[in-house]
């Protein structure tokens, strides 16, 4: 089922960097037909991320998407301060499960559920020319935040269908049963280099482009906990995440 969903996942952000590549693209054709002048650049940037917007246009789901807003402050025309908050709270349902006991008019399944959330500071600083309409962009952010996840066994007991035309298909579920359940809470910390590409839309909005490569060190600050006898440990140690594309729509004054 996780395989599933990663793959699911994927699916939605290739889908997504493309709309976003063919986007940039026409804006670059009319850009090239106009003859390209320093502008000053807006002193603040207002953000905020679009990947789930973008993400309900084209028809995909978006519980694996993150949340976002960020906040820019230009220091020099090529240098802007980077403050950001991101957030993210998805569950993975088991809706099959695996066979753990079955009757002659019922079977039960054992249904692993997991769930994760986020918190998560971010401070930083951004490279580009900004007296530019549009330019590549790079950066560095310091990352600190509050990781939540938990796992949860339930047992699930279905009765057979009666009918001949669907032997083998079990529904009618009667019972749904929480075996166990364990949750860790854990503070982070990381570093996050930035690269990708912008785009100014009008005179006030700008559009961007990033992909970033997480490296963050997780420890637990609250022993995991469990309503099941069974034995949880998790241990501190390193994280790499890989953030394919996120889409930040800024307004700046």
């Amino acid at each position: 089922m996780q395989t599933k969903t990663h793959l699911l996942e994927m699916k939605q952000t290739i889908t997504l960097l493309l709309f976003v590549l063919l986007g940039l693209d026409q804006h670059a054709q009319y850009v090239e037909t106009e003859v390209e002048t320093k502008k000053t650049p807006k002193k603040n940037a207002f953000g905020v991320v679009i990947n789930p917007a973008v993400a309900m246009m084209l028809g995909a789901g978006t519980s694996g998407l993150h949340y976002g807003l960020q906040y820019k402050r230009l220091i020099q025309n090529n240098r802007r301060l980077r403050l950001a908050t991101y957030f993210q709270s998805n569950k993975s349902i088991d809706f099959y499960g695996v066979p753990y006991t079955i009757s002659d008019t019922s079977l039960t399944f054992r249904l692993t559920n997991h769930g994760y959330q986020y918190a998560e500071f971010r401070f930083g600083m951004e490279w580009s020319d900004f007296t530019k309409s549009m330019d590549g962009i790079y950066g560095l952010e310091v990352i600190a935040g509050l990781d939540k996840s938990f796992e949860e066994l339930r047992l699930s007991e279905r009765i057979t269908s009666q009918s001949p035309s669907t032997i083998g298909i079990y529904q009618d579920e009667i019972s749904n049963t929480l075996q166990s359940e364990t949750t860790v809470k854990s503070v982070v910390f990381g570093i996050a280099p930035i690269f990708g590409y912008r785009v100014n839309i009008q005179e006030h909005l700008e559009l961007i482009a990033t992909i970033s490569p997480e490296i963050v060190y997780s420890t637990p600050i609250t022993d995991g906990y469990s309503r099941s006898s069974a034995a949880f440990s998790d241990n501190s140690g390193l994280i790499f995440r890989l953030r394919l594309l996120d889409l930040v729509l800024s307004y700046r004054f």
